[in-house]
C-alpha cells in the first residue's frame, strides 16, 4: 500500500512532510489494536470465548480504522513531492 510506504519512509527520515492529525491517528490505532491484542492473547490463554471475541474485534476495528487513515493520509499527500511520482 502506498500510503503506508509513505508513512513508514517518512517517519524513518524524520521529515515533516505528513500531517501531523494522520500521525496522531495512526499512533491511537496502533496502541488500540495493541490493547485489543493483549485481551484476545488473554482471551487465548485463559481459554475463555468472550475476551478473545473481544479483543479479536478491538484489534479488527482498530486496524480498519488504521488502514482508513492510510488511504485518507495518501490522498491529502500524493500531490506532494517525492509521493506524486508513486503514481501511474
Amino acid at each position: 500500500m502506498l500510503e503506508e510506504r509513505a508513512f513508514t519512509e517518512e517517519r524513518k527520515k524524520h521529515r515533516h512532510v505528513l500531517p501531523l492529525h494522520h500521525v496522531k491517528a495512526a499512533n491511537i490505532t496502533t496502541l488500540i489494536a495493541g490493547f485489543g491484542s493483549i485481551i484476545l492473547i488473554y482471551g487465548l490463554i485463559v481459554l475463555q470465548i468472550w475476551p478473545t471475541l473481544l479483543g479479536s474485534s478491538i484489534t479488527f476495528l482498530a486496524k480498519m480504522w488504521y488502514v482508513d487513515r492510510m488511504v485518507w493520509l495518501f490522498e491529502d499527500i500524493k500531490n506532494v513531492e517525492p509521493f506524486n511520482s508513486w503514481l501511474y
